[in-house]
């Protein structure tokens, strides 16, 4: 009874605590190509602690390839290294957490069979249309879980050839990996390579993959230089790029048998993607040349390429001066065409087109850039024609000689510059300007006042100056005034000199001058008693003369001259006169100009009117117009100015006074006079002082009746050979019997006032 209790007890035990079997999700069952690394995945189980898995060839899984393995708690496993092209069967089950002795039974068998061989991707052309570089990347799917990798390049698709070449690719690569590539150089050229692929792990290989085939390139090809003419002594070769083809050589002569003793062979390592070229210098001037090339690496050559030709240029071309240029300095920049292969020019100058003559001149010139081809040739002949070409030189050749160019130096130095013929109004001091010349080393100046260059005041100036400037200058100083000189300038160097220049003449100023800012202008009125007298500032007067009078000749007694030493400075060139001048007072002022050899004419005399200090006069009677009986006496009245002294009277038949008939100077205040018979006269009075004058009064005119003839008429009509006419005081008086007349018939007596 007890046993059968203990039975049922642990039967009913068993079915409580029983443990599930997990449930394998990947791989898929039945799958093929798998890898031969595996990552099993299964479902968890309830109170399961770990799990087991069984991996095996047979379903009995009891073969010597058995894997066995326990897991922990966790969904997914990676197992190694199976087998390549072999079927697998695989089971797993649950262990307890708790009690490891309990285990849940196997789960369903699954299974799966490992891929045989790799697959290979790129490259393979078997139709051989398109050829591949000697350098090849090589790609093939990746076998997840193979470690290694053998690959097999030959020229045979049995492998068996002396051109075999194997490699080991080791890869630890991902599942993720979709290919693996493995970058192989140095193939073999112009044949049909076969290349095959085997997988390894540590536990076994795979078969070969499928056999692949290309075809690679026979040549490579030049592509510059090509039909090239006129091309440089110092070329650069540019080729095709093609992958592992890391060295070439070229081959070049002036025959396309390659056979002549011109011919050249130059290896290069340049070749990359970016530098597929190299230079080759010193080619012969003037040569039709072919070229080949051919690249190699250490295993094998390429055929030579198609021939290409170029030909050299067998000249230098002439840049400056152009052909039959003239007037050309005695220094001259002879430029010619650079070009940056040749770096040794020789350069020919002459008087002949032969160049044979004993000023021939022969230079080796060394240029060094574009900006650098040209040779200077100094102290050349003036007035004189030369010749000249330039080749091209290096260390094993020398080019023809360019065409022959002809310039002709300037015969004279011309005078373009300041003073311009007949030039008016030059400074006794004046620069004389000429044009500079490179390659001069000084200049000869002359001047004279006759054109022959032959008077006793002739000067002679030799200025030496750089050329930094397009015209340089002579100075002279103290030419004589209002004089015509002739000046002249020639170029002398070293070696020779040149013609005189055309003559030209300038003539000097004539006079002074009054400052055109601030002189007083003619005719001005109200001016100053102490006025400041401007004149033209020129700084090579050495003096200036100022004179001011009352009158036009200058002689009055209120006459000054003032001599000054010419100003400093532009802006106070001004005199003022050492006496104060009249009130009321028209002056005549005028300048010249000194210096240490003569002096100027006079300027044209400037007059002015200074201001009035006495009061206008008043005129009393006659009334205006009046109108008087002949033989009537008139009695002239004004009012008395204050601080006046005396007063002018002018009587004038013009009522603008531009001549007048009669002028006396009266202390009083009145005149008579009996008027011609049939007259209009016109009167005015001014108030004077020792000071100066006051303006003139208002005019009034007075008119007679009846005209009748004069005594005067009469004795001039009818004793003509006895009038006699004189000029005193600057008025005009006639004498007739002993009596003075003035130029209106009065006597030139003063009425007394009845």
């Amino acid at each position: 009874m007890k046993k059968l209790l203990f039975f049922v007890f642990a039967v009913v035990s068993s079915q409580l605590w029983a443990l599930n079997a997990p449930n394998p999700t990947k791989p898929s069952t039945g799958i093929s190509n798998a890898y031969t690394r595996q990552q099993f995945y299964w479902e968890l189980v309830a109170d399961a602690g770990s799990y087991e898995l069984q991996v095996d060839t047979t379903k009995a899984f009891n073969s010597p390839l058995l894997v066995e393995r326990t897991f922990s708690s966790n969904s997914q496993q990676y197992v190694y290294h199976f087998h390549y092209n072999t079927h697998y069967y695989w089971r797993m089950r649950s262990v307890s957490k708790t009690d490891t002795d309990v285990k849940s039974d196997w789960c369903s068998i699954r299974e799966f069979t490992t891929l045989s061989q790799v697959d290979l991707v790129t490259p393979n052309q078997p139709d051989g249309a398109r050829y591949y570089y000697p350098s090849q990347t090589f790609k093939w799917k990746n076998s997840y879980g193979s470690t290694r990798y053998v690959i097999e390049i030959d020229t045979v698709p049995t492998f068996d050839s002396q051109a075999n070449y194997r490699t080991t690719y080791s890869s630890y690569a991902s599942n993720t990996t979709e290919q693996l590539t493995k970058e192989i150089g140095n193939l073999y050229l112009n044949c049909t390579c076969y290349w095959r692929v085997k997988a390894y792990n540590n536990s076994d290989s795979s078969a070969w993959s499928e056999v692949y085939q290309f075809p690679t390139i026979a040549r490579i090809q030049g592509t510059s230089p090509k039909d090239l003419d006129n091309a440089k002594t110092s070329l650069t070769f540019y080729w095709e790029y093609k992958a592992g083809l890391n060295k070439v050589i070229i081959e070049l002569d002036t025959t396309n048998r390659f056979n002549s003793p011109a011919k050249r062979t130059v290896q290069s390592s340049g070749s990359s993607q970016d530098y597929c070229y190299t230079t080759i210098s010193e080619l012969y001037f003037g040569k039709d040349y072919y070229w080949r090339i051919k690249g190699y690496h250490s295993k094998d050559t390429t055929d030579w390429s198609n021939v290409l030709h170029f030909k050299t240029y067998n000249h230098c071309n002439l840049s400056s001066p152009a052909d039959s240029a003239t007037g050309l300095y005695t220094q001259v920049s002879l430029y010619y065409s650079f070009v940056s292969d040749i770096s040794k020019y020789q350069v020919q100058l002459d008087t002949t087109p032969q160049f044979n003559s004993s000023q021939l001149q022969t230079r080796m010139s060394s240029a060094g850039s574009s900006d650098y081809a040209y040779e200077i040739f100094s102290e050349l002949l003036f007035g004189q024609d030369f010749y000249w070409r330039v080749r091209r030189c290096h260390s094993k050749d020398t080019s023809n000689w360019s065409q022959t160019r002809l310039f002709t130096t300037a015969k004279a130095c011309p005078l373009t510059q300041s003073p311009t013929d007949s030039a008016t109004e030059v400074s006794t001091s004046p620069y004389l300007y000429f044009n500079t010349a490179k390659g001069i080393s000084y200049y000869q100046q002359q001047i004279d006042t006759t054109p022959l260059f032959n008077s006793p005041v002739m000067e002679n100036k030799i200025e030496k100056c750089s050329y930094e400037s397009d015209y340089n200058y002579s100075s002279f100083h103290d030419l004589y005034f209002g004089t015509t000189y002739y000046r002249r300038t020639r170029r002398c160097h070293s070696k020779d000199t040149s013609d005189w220049s055309v003559t030209r003449c300038f003539t000097t100023i004539t006079r002074g001058a009054y400052s055109t800012s601030y002189s007083i202008a003619k005719g001005t009125t109200g001016q100053s008693v102490t006025p400041k007298l401007y004149y033209a500032y020129r700084s090579y007067i050495d003096s200036v003369e100022i004179q001011i009078d009352t009158t036009l000749n200058f002689d009055s007694p209120l006459f000054e001259s003032i001599r000054v030493k010419e100003a400093s400075s532009q802006t106070y060139a001004y005199e003022v006169p050492k006496r104060t001048l009249l009130y009321g007072t028209t002056y005549y002022w005028r300048i010249r100009d000194i210096h240490s050899k003569d002096i100027s004419d006079w300027t044209v005399p400037r007059y002015f009117t200074t201001t009035y200090q006495l009061s206008q006069p008043t005129l009393c009677e006659p009334a205006n117009q009046t109108v008087v009986n002949n033989g009537e006496v008139v009695y002239f009245v004004w009012n008395t100015c204050e601080d006046a002294t005396q007063y002018v009277y002018q009587l004038s038949d013009d009522g603008q006074f531009n001549t007048y008939l009669h002028q006396e100077t009266l202390t009083d205040t009145t005149t008579q006079l009996v008027p011609p018979e049939n007259s209009i006269l016109y009167w005015r009075i001014q108030a004077i002082n020792d000071k100066g004058r006051s303006p003139w009064s208002d005019v009034r005119g007075v008119n007679t009746t009846t005209p009748q003839p004069t005594q005067l008429n009469v004795n001039v009509n009818e004793n003509e050979n006895q009038a006699r006419k004189i000029m005193e005081n600057g008025h005009l008086y006639i004498i007739v019997d002993d009596k003075r007349y003035d130029a209106t018939g009065l006597l030139a007596i003063k009425k007394q006032k009845q």
